[in-house]
Parts: C-alpha cells; sequence; structure tokens
C-alpha cells in the first residue's frame, strides 16, 4: 500500500478529484485567504481535501498514473489498483479505519459514513497566487504602552519586626484624621452645595466628551488597520485583491452570462442526479445539472447577477453546506 499511497498523494496535488471506486473520492475544496490581526499577518489561501462517498464512480485517472510510473501494462495497473482498494475496504469493515501511507487516515462512523483526515501539508496543496505569508505592520492600540522598570512586582517576602505597630499607628492616624474632618467635609458639600447643579451638568459634560474621544480614537485605529491591509497587498500583488471579498478586477465578471451555485461535482452523471434529486427532496426546487469541463456539476440554484448569487451563496453555505461554490458560465 506504500507505494499506491505515494501516487495518490501526487495526484492530491494536481488533481481536483480523485475516485476510489466502490468507496468514494477525495475534492480539493477552496478555502479562503485569513486576516489575523493578533498574528499580524495574512495567510494565503489555501486547498483542503475532503472524502465524498459519490465519487466512487469508475477513474482510471489512478490506474493511468501507476501505468506511467511503473511502466506496466493498463491490466497490471488495474489489478495492482484493485488489490489496493480491497485492502482499504476490508480495513474499514474490520477495523473501522485505514491509514494510507503519505496521504492521511479514512475512518467509517457508525452511521456508515467515511470521513477523511489528511496528511498532507497544506503548503503542498496551495493555491496562493504566487503569495506567501504576508506580514502587516498593525498600528499599536491607543491607550497601550509598554511596561518599565518601574512597573515591577515589589518584593513582599521582606518583613520587618515594626510591620504590626506601624500598622496600628497608621489605623489610628486616619480614623483621629476622619474624626476631625468629618464636619468640614460637611460643611463643604451640604451647606456651600459645592457639588449644585450646575457643577453636576459640567462633570456630565466633561465625561461624555472624554468617551466620544476615546470612540474615535478607536474608529480611527480600526480605520488604520484596514488601511495598512490594503496598501500591503496593493504593493506586493494585483491578484492581493481576490484576498479581500468584493475587490475583484474590474469588469472581469461582466463577460459572463449566468452564476451557478453548486453543490457538487461528478464525473458519473448517475451520482449527478442522485444529488440532485436528494436537493428537490429537501426543498431545492431549483436544483438542475450542468455539464462544464468534463464533470456534471450538481446546481443548487443560478442568478444573472453575481452580486445576489454571492449574497444567496452565504446562505446557503450557512444552512445547508459550507463547501457550496460559484461556477460562472
Amino acid at each position: 500500500m506504500h507505494d499506491i499511497g505515494k501516487y495518490l498523494k501526487h495526484l492530491l496535488v494536481v488533481e481536483n478529484t480523485v475516485s476510489l471506486p466502490g468507496i468514494g473520492g477525495f475534492v480539493k475544496q477552496y478555502k479562503e485567504a485569513d486576516v489575523s490581526r493578533l498574528k499580524k499577518n495574512i495567510s494565503p489561501p489555501l486547498k483542503t481535501i475532503s472524502f465524498n462517498k459519490y465519487l466512487g464512480d469508475e477513474n482510471d485517472v489512478l490506474v493511468k498514473y501507476i501505468m506511467d510510473q511503473e511502466k506496466i501494462t493498463e491490466p497490471d495497473a488495474r489489478k495492482k489498483t484493485e488489490g489496493f482498494l480491497t485492502e482499504i475496504k476490508k480495513n474499514l469493515e474490520e477495523n473501522g479505519q485505514v491509514m494510507i501511507d503519505g496521504v492521511g487516515e479514512l475512518k467509517k462512523k457508525a452511521s456508515g459514513e467515511v470521513v477523511f483526515e489528511s496528511n498532507i501539508a497544506d503548503e503542498e496543496l496551495a493555491d496562493n497566487f504566487g503569495l506567501t505569508l504576508l506580514e502587516i505592520d498593525v498600528p499599536e492600540k491607543p491607550g497601550n504602552s509598554e511596561k518599565t522598570e518601574d512597573s515591577k512586582p515589589v518584593n513582599t517576602n521582606k518583613k520587618t519586626k515594626n510591620t504590626h505597630q506601624q500598622r496600628n499607628t497608621v489605623v489610628l492616624v486616619v480614623a483621629i484624621a476622619i474624626v476631625l474632618l468629618a464636619p468640614v467635609v460637611y460643611f463643604v458639600i451640604v451647606k456651600t452645595d459645592l457639588f449644585d447643579r450646575t457643577t453636576k451638568t459640567n462633570l456630565v459634560d466633561e465625561v461624555e466628551k472624554e468617551v466620544e474621544q476615546i470612540e474615535k480614537e478607536q474608529q480611527e485605529y480600526a480605520d488604520s488597520i484596514d488601511k495598512v491591509l490594503e496598501q500591503k497587498l496593493n504593493q506586493l500583488t494585483q491578484k492581493g485583491k481576490a484576498l479581500k471579498p468584493g475587490m475583484e478586477a474590474d469588469n472581469y465578471y461582466d463577460q459572463f452570462d449566468r452564476f451557478y451555485l453548486v453543490a457538487g461535482s461528478f464525473e458519473n452523471y448517475k451520482f449527478a442526479e442522485e444529488l440532485k434529486n436528494n436537493l428537490i427532496n429537501k426543498g431545492y426546487s431549483d436544483a438542475d445539472i450542468v455539464s462544464s469541463n468534463g464533470l456534471y456539476r450538481v446546481t443548487i440554484t443560478s442568478y444573472t447577477d453575481r452580486k445576489i448569487a454571492l449574497e444567496r451563496l452565504n446562505e446557503l453555505r450557512r444552512d445547508y453546506n459550507s463547501n457550496v461554490w460559484v461556477l460562472s458560465i
């Protein structure tokens, strides 16, 4: 299984789908770029691998790759592939899991669903337009200041013999001061009406102004971060616009007439039709099948306006499946 795993890993890096007939298939999914203000960086968009039970139709990609790598005939390559698939099925049935060297682990749940945990590094699946991890300079948040040596905690473990006596003396002095000053404080506050309405109003106004100033500083800080991100992207690459929603190249999508929201792609029409019927049964009455790039795309719905399609995409990713994507034709 070691050699087949090596071949399978290579195919998963260069192909979008690789089927394991009778079991399912591997599908590469797009993962959006991530902006981390905490880590002060932008990670590029990536491709991640998931497993789909509907892709278990006949697929010669693996067979042809084995033929090319080992210089053997098609019957021999097919026989080797079938032995590999039989071993996977046996391990799944008997042990509930199987490890494919260099690729990852397939696990069979109690419900019968097969899930996949990839061992392939993200860097090997990167689809990042030539970008690497981008470091950004985030402005310091208002009010933050570095600690100085004066802020070091004081060591309180050292005690003198007179500590208890000093504490009692301080308490006594404070008590005497309170007794002596109480009448004075009462006279100043009550008799002279120090905190009259005018004074209180002035205090409220000052507090409101202070709050407004803080809110203004916070907004300026947020705006400065967005400005740094945009400048960094424009400096490094024009394709950096793809990292932020709504920043597509001008008029690029004008060439397309319709935008389809795709739930799955299949080489076998039977599986595409099965998913379509499943969507209709769930209430997606506009579900259809569209042929594109040699695959049958199962679409949930479609629009002529891309903005509306993207709004509906967000709803479907939240309510139906996070892997739904837009096909522009």
